[in-house]
Parts: structure tokens; sequence; C-alpha cells
């Protein structure tokens, strides 16, 4: 559905966010640039990675450079505690974490499967990747707070997220966002999948 996007408007405004705006082709193709460094690491379909990774343009593009491998992305906020996402990681066998290179130290488990978002964006492959990804794959994994115990990840795949990205009367919010909304605020932590339409 992305990709499909950068094609209709390629020039059109992706994101906004706070260090770089970046259009759908240049989104696209730094998600590409991640997707590929990630395949040659030795990622398969059905992986799970791990978003250490504050909220700037890199966040998104690592979102959908994970999708476009095959993989499934956890988000985490960066003020987690160490020992959180060392539970996280444990829990949903991430072979990676992608973080930046001035990310806090964690636990010996946390660095080696840490990878460095501004090393996987220097791949010189911007073309798409030809991963199949099927309806019922893993696209992400969200986790509770744990306030009433251990964390526990909830499973969304590619075909509930596509079916809520979907303009439908029957999915009133995006049937509106889709055919009146020119931009969607995004002001929770990157670790929760709401957001806010202006």
């Amino acid at each position: 559905m992305f990709e499909g996007t950068a094609v209709k408007i390629p020039d059109k405004t992706a994101l906004i966010a706070c260090d770089r705006t970046l259009t759908f082709t240049r989104l696209n193709e730094e998600a590409n640039r991640i997707a590929w460094s990630l395949l040659e690491r030795g990622i398969k379909k059905g992986d799970s990675i791990i978003l250490l990774l504050p909220r700037r343009s890199f966040y998104f593009s690592a979102l959908f450079g994970v999708l476009k491998a095959g993989a499934a992305f956890i988000p985490c906020d960066p003020a987690y505690p160490s020992e959180r996402i060392r539970l996280i990681l444990e829990d949903c066998g991430a072979a990676f974490l992608i973080s930046t290179k001035d990310q806090p130290q964690g636990s010996v488990l946390l660095e080696e499967k840490r990878l460095n978002i501004e090393e996987l964006l220097k791949s010189p492959r911007s073309e798409n990747p030809e991963t199949e990804v099927l309806p019922e794959d893993l696209a992400y994994l969200i986790y509770t707070s744990g306030s009433t115990g251990k964390p526990k990840g909830v499973m969304i795949r590619h075909l509930g997220i596509a079916n809520y990205c979907t303009a439908n009367p029957a999915n009133p919010f995006f049937d509106i966002v889709r055919s009146s909304v020119e931009t969607m605020l995004s002001v929770t932590t990157v670790s929760f999948d709401r957001e806010t339409v202006v």
C-alpha cells in the first residue's frame, strides 16, 4: 500500500518530523535502503526487529524498511529502562535491535543484537525489494505497559493493519481520513499506535 502511494504521489510530503520533511519518494527510498541492509544481514521473513529510536524521520524509514524486508517491528521507547527492553527482546526473540550510535549502552544481550540506523541507511540499493508479504504475516507487536505484571506482546498482522488503513464506509475513521484529511498528527510515544487527525 505504501509503495503504491509512493508511485501515485511521489513528490507529495509524506512526513514532517522534527529533523526533516520527506516526500513519498524519499521515504520509500530510505525504507528500501534499510530493507536491503537487513536482508544482507540475514533477516528472514517472519523475524522480528525492535525499533529503539527517537521520534525522528529515520524512525519511519526503519518502520517501513523492516516491513519491506518481510520482518515485523516492535516499537520501544528509548526512555524505557534497559531491563524492560531486555525482557521484550527475550520474549519476542527479536533478531536485531535498531538504534542510534549515541543510544546509551545496555546489557550485553542488547549490544549483541544492536544495529546502527545510520549504517543501515548507507546501503547503495534504493529500489523496492521483492519480498513476498502475505496478509496473515506479522506486521508488528505492541507491548502492554506491564502495569499488572510482565509486559505482553499484542500481535498485529498485515491483514489487520491494511484493513484499518483502507477507506471504507464500514471503517469511518479512515474513510474520513482518506476522503477529507490532509495531515495526521502523531503525539504519543512511538511505542503506541494511535494518531490525531487535524
